[in-house]
C-alpha cells in the first residue's frame, strides 16, 4: 500500500497485485470507465497536479541535501576562535617523587578554510625542583605562532584530528629572580630569553556550532632553556566568535 501510493504520487499510477500475486502498473486514467467521457480539461489538470507533486518532492529532497551540506561546513575562511587551554607537562600526573609541572595559555585561531588554520597565542609554563626542605621554581612566558592542518575528519566535520608546527619565543625565570637561596647557596643558572619550536597533535570536537572542546599532545624544544625538551598533554575549549 505504501509503495504503491508512493508510485502513485510520483507517476500518477497504481501499483496493485493481480490474482496470480504478480504486480502490475496500471494508469489511473486507463482505469476510468470507457463509457465515461472525461473532459480534456480535467485530465490535463490531473496531469499538472501530479507533476507539481513530483516537483515539490524533488524540491524538498534538494533542500534537505543543501541544508545538510550547510550544516556540515566548518572552519570557513575568515572565522576566528578564541581558546583557553591547560594541562600537565614532562610526564607529571600528580604522582609521588615527581616535580609538579603544568602549563596554561590562551590563543586566537584564524581559519583559512577546512584545509588549515593559523594559531597565535601565549603560554605560561611552571615547574618546581625539590631542594632540601624547599623547592626551586622555574617559569616560562612564551608566545607562539603556528600553522595547523587536518589529518582526519568525519563527513560533518564534528570530529577533527589536526597536526601543527609552531615557532616559540619567550623568557625564562629561575626562582623568580632570587638566586641566593635560604641556606645562602647561589644558583648559577640565569634568566634567559628562550626560543624554539613545537610539534602538536590535536583532537577537537564540536559541542555546538560555536563551542569546540579539544585535547592536545605536543613536544616543545627550546634553546637556552633549562628544560630544553618537554612534552605536554592538555585540554581546552574554543569559542568561535564570528560564526
Amino acid at each position: 500500500m505504501g509503495f504503491g501510493y508512493f508510485l502513485y504520487l510520483l507517476f500518477g499510477m497504481h501499483f496493485i497485485p493481480d490474482q496470480h500475486h504478480r504486480f502490475l502498473f496500471t494508469s489511473f486514467i486507463s482505469q476510468l470507465p470507457q463509457h465515461v467521457n472525461q473532459p480534456k480539461r480535467s485530465i490535463n489538470k490531473f496531469i499538472k497536479t501530479n507533476r507539481m507533486k513530483k516537483y515539490m518532492m524533488y524540491f524538498v529532497l534538494a533542500f534537505m541535501l543543501v541544508a545538510n551540506v550547510v550544516r556540515a561546513q566548518r572552519f570557513e575562511k575568515g572565522e576566528v576562535a578564541i581558546e583557553v587551554r591547560g594541562g600537565l607537562a614532562n610526564g607529571y600526573f600528580f604522582g609521588k617523587q615527581q616535580n609538579p609541572t603544568f602549563f596554561g595559555g590562551v590563543a586566537a585561531n584564524i581559519y583559512t578554510g577546512i584545509d588549515s588554520k593559523w594559531v597565535a597565542g601565549g603560554e605560561f609554563y611552571h615547574k618546581k625542583y625539590d631542594y632540601q626542605d624547599g623547592s626551586i621554581k622555574l617559569a616560562q612566558f612564551t608566545g607562539e605562532i603556528g600553522h595547523y592542518f587536518p589529518l582526519v575528519y568525519d563527513c560533518k566535520q564534528d570530529l577533527v584530528i589536526s597536526a601543527g608546527l609552531s615557532g616559540i619565543a619567550g623568557y625564562e625565570r629561575i626562582n623568580w629572580g632570587r638566586h641566593t637561596l635560604y641556606d645562602q647557596a647561589i644558583l648559577l643558572n640565569q634568566d634567559h630569553f628562550i626560543f624554539g619550536g613545537a610539534a602538536t597533535l590535536e583532537v577537537e570536537f564540536f559541542l555546538s556550532d560555536k563551542v569546540i572542546v579539544f585535547a592536545t599532545g605536543r613536544e616543545r624544544m627550546l634553546f637556552k632553556a633549562l628544560d630544553k625538551f618537554n612534552g605536554q598533554v592538555g585540554l581546552g575549549v574554543r569559542f568561535l566568535i564570528n560564526r
